[in-house]
């Protein structure tokens, strides 16, 4: 069973290798595609956080504030 599916990934693995030559592409471009790409998703999750977090830290100000009365929209 297990030299089956070594058989069959070594294949797919050959096909692979082969359509991606036949559009000028090798498999360590495609590595460096995805790893470009997980490197993109990375940066963008680490901003969206940064926002959510700052926004729940705001709203809990707000909330604090609240309770002990003050108006954080008061301007002199």
């Amino acid at each position: 069973m297990v030299k089956n599916d070594l058989a069959g990934a070594s294949s797919y693995m050959g096909s692979l290798s082969s359509f991606l030559s036949g559009i000028g592409l090798s498999l360590q471009d495609v590595s460096n595609i995805f790893s470009i790409l997980a490197t993109i998703v990375g940066i963008i999750l680490a901003i969206g956080t940064f926002f959510v977090n700052k926004h729940y830290k705001m709203k809990e100000l707000e909330l604090k504030a609240k309770k002990i009365g003050v108006d954080l929209n008061e301007t002199r």
